[in-house]
């Protein structure tokens, strides 16, 4: 059972790096990460993400070719689901959503392996953001919602 958990931790932290990189940079933008991908299961939904299939045709495949009491891949399908939503989960969204599958354990290994996106997510996100201003020719700074 650990490696399952292992594997499992692994594959979540996964999501978080390419969801933060797909809400960075675009869908697109994941492609070579896919490509790096040895699961054959979790490459073939990914690719679907990044192909702009919509989450519900994606979800409706990967549940046809799987049993339905495999929980692990019943969560590869929530966080390929999550990947294709792209902004409707944020990595940090995403981090908390797999915690809540996971012993304690377990949910601070996740934390570990995927602490340093998410932060490096948060970070950026609360960055001021920058507009140019036509009227002064200066860039001023969006007001921050927090």
């Amino acid at each position: 059972m650990e490696k399952r958990s292992t594997k499992l931790v692994e594959t979540m932290t996964l999501f978080i790096k390419i969801q933060a990189q797909s809400c960075q940079h675009g869908m697109l933008s994941i492609k070579p990460m896919v490509e790096q991908v040895s699961d054959p299961f979790l490459k073939t939904g990914l690719q679907m993400c990044v192909d702009g299939y919509d989450s519900e045709t994606i979800k409706t495949n990967l549940k046809a070719e799987i049993d339905s009491t495999d929980a692990y891949r019943n969560l590869v399908i929530e966080g390929i689901v999550m990947v294709a939503n792209q902004y409707a989960a944020n990595p940090t969204v995403m981090l908390e959503k797999f915690k809540s599958h996971l012993s304690a354990e377990d949910q601070t290994k996740l934390d570990v392996m995927a602490g340093k996106v998410v932060e490096d997510w948060e970070e950026m996100c609360v960055y001021p953001l920058l507009e140019w201003n036509m009227f002064t020719s200066t860039f001023q700074f969006l007001p921050q919602i927090h």
